[in-house]
């Protein structure tokens, strides 16, 4: 039990810690996790909208930087074409993620926390610092 609540100190010392930290610059809330419902960024554009719509945004769970594959999106979301002749023009672009921040600027606090995805390249590297 002493040895539980001695890390509990510890862990409680380290979150006053990073607060400090982001309150000095100027950040007045901030979350930092590794855990998100998607970890996978697809930017898709049919052949026929991809010059007058650009490409849009969908989110996906694959679990694994080598699961993140333009083959990936092309299967989880509809809107992201397959590659083929028949779909000559399309884009399909994944990128992995394994960092999640949540945070906001002082002053714009009341309107909630933004959250930022990027990959940080292992989870010891998503900190407060990366954000």
């Amino acid at each position: 039990a002493k040895r539980h609540d001695a890390t509990m100190a510890r862990i409680s010392l380290l979150a006053l810690l990073a607060a400090l930290l982001a309150l000095s610059h100027g950040v007045t809330a901030a979350e930092v996790g590794s855990a998100t419902d998607y970890d996978c960024t697809c930017e898709c554009c049919a052949p026929d909208k991809c010059a007058t719509e650009g490409t849009k945004t969908y989110t996906i769970a694959v679990g694994s930087r080598d699961k993140c594959t333009d083959e990936a999106c092309s299967a989880q979301v509809s809107q992201c074409p397959d590659k083929g002749t028949h779909n000559s023009g399309a884009t399909v672009t994944a990128t992995y993620h394994d960092c999640t921040c949540s945070c906001c600027r002082s002053g714009t606090c009341q309107n909630g926390l933004k959250k930022y995805t990027f990959d940080a390249g292992s989870p010891d590297k998503c900190t407060q610092k990366a954000c």
